[in-house]
């Protein structure tokens, strides 16, 4: 549409230019000829003269066909500018709505710790301190992701293969939480991934370009606890769809979901390798060289 534009006004301002040019030219010969002035008319330098006025009107008519194009599609583009404005509308309606809801089902969370009633935050809280202790006890015994962990720590790059492993340890550990609050986790988890979807279906298409700002709006609604909880979900089994595809995943990487994190959140500093185009801000620059590498 923009190239399309940008020829047709070329095309109208060249007519126009060209008329204009053709008229100085055509008034110029006119005024030396001498053949038409007050009291005498050269019939026949006259009907010269009609066929070159003829001329002209094609000049300038074209630059007002032309011109017309123009119009038109100035109308469509205000036409399609209002139309994007209502469909964001539309849109923003609902993601507030889902937002909220989301937080209502998160609300609606709770259990009992040590005999004390935790509701929302707090036990999701909880839960996420038992599962990195559970993570660490288990690397008290599972000595070779610990050394692996301990590599990274020392910025020395990993091999695709042990990433895969401590992926995988991470999957198995996370599973045995996942599923003792399977009641508690499992709908926050899933509203929260239809909402990531609702987003990028309708934010990142051939009209808008713009999911990642609402994306952002999201993860800026959620505790750092909270995030280290998508974190570990996003990177298991929980998270694959119908198809066996990790899409969630994808979709976080690509919008850098976690940068903000706190390191404290996650179950072991060095996990951050695992999402490896997120830009998380808790990096130092070895870090930030390591991750280059990768």
């Amino acid at each position: 549409m923009v190239k399309m534009k940008r020829t047709i006004s070329l095309l109208a301002w060249l007519f126009i230019v060209g008329g204009v040019i053709f008229s100085v030219i055509v008034l110029v010969s006119i005024s030396n000829d001498d053949k038409i002035s007050l009291g005498f008319l050269d019939w026949e330098y006259a009907k010269k003269i009609s066929d070159v006025f003829g001329i002209l009107a094609f000049l300038f008519t074209g630059a007002g066909t032309f011109a017309i194009f123009l119009t038109l599609i100035k109308q469509q583009e205000q036409f399609d500018e209002a139309q994007k404005q209502i469909l964001t509308q539309q849109f923003e309606v609902t993601f507030f709505n889902m937002l909220q809801q989301l937080f209502t089902i998160k609300d609606s969370i709770r259990g009992e710790v040590e005999g004390n009633k935790k509701v929302g935050q707090e036990y999701l809280n909880h839960i996420l301190k038992e599962l990195r202790r559970d993570y660490r006890s288990h690397l008290e015994k599972a000595l070779d992701i610990k050394a692996v962990l301990d590599e990274i720590s020392h910025c020395t790059i990993p091999v695709s293969s042990k990433l895969s492993m401590i992926k995988d340890d991470l999957n198995d550990i996370y599973l045995t939480t996942y599923n003792n609050y399977h009641s508690h986790l499992g709908h926050f988890f899933r509203y929260f991934y239809n909402l990531v979807k609702f987003i990028t279906d309708n934010r990142e298409n051939d009209k808008f370009k713009d999911a990642g700002k609402y994306i952002q709006l999201i993860q800026a609604q959620l505790s750092n606890d909270e995030l280290g909880l998508i974190f570990c979900n996003s990177l298991s089994e929980k998270a694959l769809n119908s198809s066996k595809e990790n899409k969630v995943f994808c979709c976080l990487e690509a919008y850098s979901f976690l940068e903000n994190i706190d390191a404290k959140s996650l179950l072991h500093r060095s996990l951050h390798v695992l999402y490896p185009k997120t830009h998380f801000k808790f990096v130092n620059n070895s870090e930030k060289k390591m991750r280059s590498e990768f």
